[in-house]
């Protein structure tokens, strides 16, 4: 539900999602083809099986030049149950980015903070519970986006790049004591096109794609549910 909605500009429906009708799925407009058209190179990068909740149909229908996933790794690389660890793809998409014809959209699935929480390094956050070795698995994540972040920023693109990164959803750990604590996610929006400041509206993934293509001049239109969170007259919501 999450990538659809980042992706699509599409709001999650409460006991389905989208991703399990292909026919449906495939007529939503998607991030990747709106920038392909626009003449920009295009990729998605994940760790583990695109088959895995079927999001492989939804996103072969976004026509990304190229798709890393599992299969592009092998031996100690695979690292993780569910393939291979966040430092791992990070290195690669690294290598790979930095190397890109420009202009690109490039978009990175993480895995590790997935059940069963587990990371390559040792351990920071101590603890055998669940909520511990949750937290544990988001330093680690953090840990790679940083310095994925600080790299970036020594590329000669960097002042003309716009890098967001978002949640896809809310976690029940560790515990707030007031449930709408619990659905709360960051976007972070980097980059040398981005204006320093904080964005105190309330808005969800589905606002991702016109707050994005804003900073290109590209129109969003055709994402009907997506508000610009930067636009002072848009009036986003979220449930």
């Amino acid at each position: 539900k999450g990538i659809v909605a980042v992706l699509s500009g599409y709001p999650a429906q409460p006991t389905t999602s989208i991703v399990k009708l292909p026919a449906k799925a495939a007529r939503l407009p998607m991030l990747s083809k709106t920038f392909k058209t626009a003449g920009y190179n295009t990729a998605f990068y994940y760790g583990g099986e695109l088959e895995f909740a079927n999001m492989k149909a939804y996103l072969m229908s976004g026509a990304f030049d190229k798709y890393v996933t599992v299969n592009d790794f092998s031996g100690t690389e695979l690292n993780s149950k569910w393939g291979a660890h966040d430092g791992v793809i990070m290195q690669k998409l690294m290598r790979e980015i930095a190397v890109a014809k420009q202009p690109f959209f490039y978009t990175w699935l993480t895995l590790s903070s997935h059940e069963p929480f587990e990371t390559p390094l040792q351990t920071v956050i101590t603890g055998n519970d669940d909520a511990s070795k949750f937290l544990n698995s988001l330093h680690y994540t953090d840990g790679v986006l940083y310095g994925f972040v600080q790299e970036c920023k020594k590329q000669p693109w960097w002042n003309n790049t716009v890098l967001l990164i978002v949640a896809d959803h809310g976690h029940r750990m560790p515990a707030t004591g007031k449930k709408i604590d619990d659905f709360k996610i960051p976007l972070l929006m980097l980059g040398g096109r981005v204006k320093a400041g904080v964005i105190d509206k309330t808005g969800s993934q589905t606002d991702l794609a016109a707050t994005l293509l804003s900073r290109t001049g590209i129109s969003a239109s055709e994402f009907t549910w997506s508000k610009n969170l930067t636009d002072s007259m848009a009036k986003p919501s979220a449930y």
